[in-house]
């Protein structure tokens, strides 16, 4: 008897949902939504808000959920009468800081919420001036400082202006900066470090219908615009991602027809514009994360009005923009991504809401294991090759595909290889036109093997 290695799944790489996305729903009281996700050695921390039972305002909710995907706890905060999550950040001892905006007694003020690693509350600060609309929207920390960037109302002529708080790891203010040089609206969306430990903000510079990507960096002499991209007046900024050689910006553009169109765009260091990934549609597409490194990936989701209904959107770009592959993910209902990230083994894990069908929502993560499943062909096969195989066939009397015997994968048929890592990293070529594959040269691990005559991949775990 020969092993057969196990048929595991089969997707088509545009557009389809494979078994590699885990899906766990993470709320019960109904009404939850997770905004953000941070990757920690032993699982992730999940946030979101929730409004509180007896209607008196939002509770925070953060969950620990453990590399195996099981709530390890969770706990719900009524920090302010209501407040919203924008964005959150680990410091080096593993505490957590969330931000937003928050409404006290008539007054919309930043916070800042520093939580211990068991999402215990230690302190809250609320920062802003009275009679004034202030939000953050982005988080970042530097050495002991925090920097949060978002938006107040305290322009003279009634325009949003750009707003950096510092903020000690203590929650003590240590300054503020408010933009009101401009001569139209400024708001910050999100913020990123450079390889020297520069911070860059991205934001939004104009109006609704005349809106320009502003890239603006924070320095010593506080907020100084880089550089501006006026190609288009209809593009708003999502996120922004440092790859190590360049600046990978999320963004979505309000197209003629109304619906939104989501884009990737990549500039080089100095601000040049490099290439861009446009993915114009009939449909209400939006990126809310784009993140980069061996690969580049891009984060949203699509949403039909007409029918109510939207799906979980994960798209591979190759370098120079153009489109690889891509994968969604949908219930019934209506399914939202807020947040991605890459956690400690490389895979995406994202977080947002699903819809129940009562109307009301469900905190979801989704965790993607990638990025060996997202290839340009046509279909690709998964074999099952290792200690937990669970079916056995005599391959002498039932011709199925390719299968392992004592550490040699044997083909059907002559054929050749090139064999990725889990990184998607080429191992090796093999070129040698044969019936087998001695697998002795490879260590423990997850590989990839395409198939250069037939144009099919086998993942096969060792």
């Amino acid at each position: 008897m020969k092993l057969l290695a196990l048929f595991f799944s089969v997707f088509y790489s545009f557009f389809a949902f494979s078994q590699e996305a885990e899906v766990v729903v993470l709320s019960s009281a109904g009404n939850e939504e997770a905004r953000k996700v941070l990757s920690i050695p032993d699982g992730y921390y999940v946030l979101g808000v929730a409004p509180a039972l007896d209607a008196s305002g939002s509770h925070v909710v953060i969950q620990k959920v453990s590399l195996s995907l099981n709530c390890v706890w969770t706990k719900k905060i009524l920090l302010t009468q209501a407040n919203s999550l924008e964005d959150a950040v680990l410091d080096s001892e593993g505490n957590i800081f969330i931000t937003g905006m928050a409404y006290q007694e008539g007054d919309y003020n930043v916070y800042v919420a520093k939580f211990d690693t068991d999402g215990d509350l230690i302190n809250i600060g609320l920062y802003g001036s009275p009679d004034f609309w202030e939000s953050s929207t982005c988080l970042l920390i530097q050495e002991n400082t925090l920097v949060v960037g978002g938006w107040t109302f305290e322009h003279p002529m009634g325009f949003k202006s750009a707003m950096v708080l510092e903020v000690s790891t203590n929650l003590e203010w240590q300054s503020t900066f408010i933009s009101n040089n401009e001569s139209v609206s400024t708001e910050l969306i999100d913020v990123a470090k450079d390889e020297t430990g520069g911070i860059l903000f991205i934001g939004n510079r104009g109006e609704v219908i005349n809106n320009n990507l502003w890239f603006a960096e924070w320095t010593e002499e506080g907020l100084q615009t880089k550089w501006i991209d006026a190609t288009y007046s209809n593009w708003f900024a999502a996120s922004l991602f440092f790859d190590g050689a360049s600046w990978l910006v999320g963004c979505n553009r309000n197209n003629p027809s109304g619906d939104w169109d989501w884009l990737a765009l990549r500039y080089d260091l100095n601000g040049v514009y490099l290439c861009g990934y446009d993915a114009s549609t009939t449909h209400d597409y939006h990126v809310v994360q784009v993140l980069g490194g061996e690969k580049t990936f891009m984060i949203g989701y699509q949403f039909e009005y007409g029918l109510g209904e939207g799906d979980i959107m994960l798209q591979q770009i190759n370098e120079d923009c153009s489109w690889l592959a891509a994968m969604s993910y949908g219930d019934p209902k209506s399914d939202i991504a807020a947040d991605a990230v890459y956690d400690i083994l490389n895979r995406i894990v994202m977080v947002g809401a699903r819809e129940r069908a009562d109307g009301t929502t469900d905190m979801v993560l989704i965790r993607w294991n990638l990025p060996e499943l997202l290839v340009d062909y046509t279909f690709s096969t998964d074999i099952l090759a290792c200690q937990s195989i669970v079916a056995t066939m005599d391959l002498e009397s039932e011709n199925f595909g390719p299968y392992i015997v004592e550490n040699t994968l044997y083909s059907e048929h002559t054929t050749s290889f090139v064999v990725l890592d889990l990184m998607g990293r080429k191992v090796l070529d093999w070129s040698e036109e044969s019936t087998s594959f001695d697998l002795s040269t490879l260590p423990t691990g997850i590989y990839l093997f395409l198939d250069k005559k037939s144009g099919v991949s086998y993942k096969l775990f060792r």
